[in-house]
């Protein structure tokens, strides 16, 4: 499981990480993307969508927190003292076996840029 925020250094982390996996033959069925979307600027949209669209045919998944701004100071207070996340969302995407290979080599150049 590989942590992206969408920033340079992870997305670049992303792509190395599978490229391993096909350099070794590894299954891609065992490599999973997961994206945090906080909900904490306007920003985080467009973010969440990046995402969708960078790792289409991979295993992505995406925690989206449903508190608005307004809520995030109390939000984050008892999150210190409970386990238990009951205003977040997953939203797994699914792993096409047989689709192509989407982080082609321009994606992963942008990346190094």
């Amino acid at each position: 499981m590989v942590a992206v925020s969408g920033g340079a250094d992870s997305i670049l982390t992303a792509c190395l990480v599978y490229n391993f996996f096909l350099e070794k033959k590894y299954s891609l069925q065992n490599l999973f993307f997961i994206h945090c979307n906080h909900n904490t600027r306007p920003g985080n949209a467009h973010d969440e969508e990046f995402m969708k669209t960078f790792f289409e045919g991979t295993q992505l998944i995406i925690v989206k927190r449903n508190a608005s701004k307004k809520s995030i100071e109390r939000h984050n207070e008892n999150l210190k003292y409970s386990e238990n996340f009951h205003d977040v969302e997953i939203i797994p995407t699914t792993f096409d076996a047989l689709s192509q290979n989407k982080m082609k080599e321009s994606k992963i150049s942008k990346a190094n840029r």
